[in-house]
């Protein structure tokens, strides 16, 4: 990774320069919003980035991949973290969650019918549109992600779309 007469610090400074915004946008997403998190999640998996300089070799604009996949994985850590060791709640807001989740019934209900049709797509489909759709990225940012063209992933997110309508239109 490290270019000639360049030293780690500006090989990350350019590193962070490139991806952090999106990886930053990417985890935020993934993490309900909590941009607490978020920052320190982006945090950690540059530092996890800077620590590996060495044993990749992949160009600086080439990372973000590896660095979402970093990411991702840091992700699921923290949430699998937080299952072992649920917070405590108080009876209130004990409470206040069950009233909640009978306000739900019907967000219930539409999630169990967007999950069934989002299951008549394929896999390359589902990629392309929660990719551009939900986690917000351009077509060239989803392309890069997925190691596809932008035209590739402007195919996908269209015939995902026009089945999710038909399917939708059927129920």
């Amino acid at each position: 990774m490290r270019n000639a007469g360049q030293s780690n610090e500006e090989v990350m400074r350019q590193v962070y320069a490139l991806h952090a915004r999106a990886l930053h946008s990417y985890i935020t997403k993934r993490v309900d919003g909590d941009s607490h998190l978020a920052e320190d999640l982006t945090q950690e998996t540059f530092l996890r980035a800077s620590s590996h300089l060495e044993i990749t070799s992949a160009e600086v604009a080439d990372l973000r991949p590896w660095l979402v996949t970093v990411a991702r994985r840091l992700i699921i850590d923290t949430y699998r973290k937080r299952a072992t060791r649920p917070s405590e709640q108080s009876l209130e807001l004990a409470a206040h969650d069950v009233a909640a989740c009978n306000d739900q019934s019907d967000n219930i209900i539409q999630m169990l019918v967007l999950k069934e049709v989002f299951g008549i797509l394929n896999p390359a489909q589902q990629e392309a549109l929660f990719s551009t759709h939900f986690y917000g990225y351009s077509s060239s940012e989803s392309a890069g992600l997925l190691g596809v063209s932008p035209g590739t992933v402007r195919s996908r997110t269209f015939y995902a779309l026009r089945s999710l309508r038909e399917a939708l239109a059927d129920t």
